[in-house]
């Protein structure tokens, strides 16, 4: 599937996700507005998990969702 069906609303929530499951693993709770608290404190770490997530959604749309 073309790369124009993964939106930039998608690859936000999705980056969210990740980044939440991140800090969760180290006990931290959800945080609701995660992406602009990384953009202020770790814009590094906000690039990471956004590119992490347009990867992981080209993948799953690329297969169909099949596993």
């Amino acid at each position: 599937m073309a790369d124009s069906t993964v939106s930039r609303e998608m690859i936000e929530a999705a980056a969210a996700a990740i980044a939440n499951a991140r800090a969760g693993r180290r006990g931290a709770p959800p945080i609701a507005n995660i992406l602009e608290a990384l953009e202020r404190v770790s814009p590094r770490l906000l690039v990471e998990v956004t590119e992490d997530a347009e990867a992981a959604l080209k993948a799953a749309f690329a297969t169909g969702g099949a596993r």
